[in-house]
């Protein structure tokens, strides 16, 4: 193990909440498709700002791992950087860590994927994704 227990308890709390703004960003858009499927530009403009300030959120607790990352031995900040790659948990201690970064990349991964269907829908050609 390469990182101690507090640093471990401090990582899994990061991404603890990681996993909450991912999980709120990709209810905010699954709203977000509805609304554009009711063509209720209320709502879309609703959903947008909330989603928005889900996603500031989430890039801010990313933004304090970075500098966790940076805090860390580099030992420790070699491990971390390969869970968070997928490598695996050196120990039993880093399972619970090594299993929320691996949600919190699938849960990326489904928003990303959702994110792309709502702007072709929404903006078409003009999509981020075009």
């Amino acid at each position: 193990m390469s990182m101690t227990a507090q640093e471990l308890n401090a990582l899994l709390q990061l991404e603890k909440g990681i996993h909450q703004k991912l999980v709120e960003a990709i209810e905010l858009t699954r709203d977000l498709a509805e609304s554009v499927e009711r063509q209720d530009q209320v709502s879309l403009q609703l959903f947008l700002s909330m989603r928005q300030r889900v996603l500031l959120e989430w890039q801010e607790l990313h933004s304090n791992l970075d500098l966790m990352q940076m805090e860390l031995s580099p030992m420790a900040a070699e491990q971390l950087q390969a869970l968070n790659g997928g490598g695996q948990a050196q120990g039993p201690e880093e399972f619970p860590v090594a299993d929320c970064i691996a949600t919190n990349r699938r849960l990326l991964k489904q928003l990303a994927e959702l994110d792309e269907r709502v702007s072709r829908k929404l903006c078409g050609e003009k999509s981020f994704y075009s």
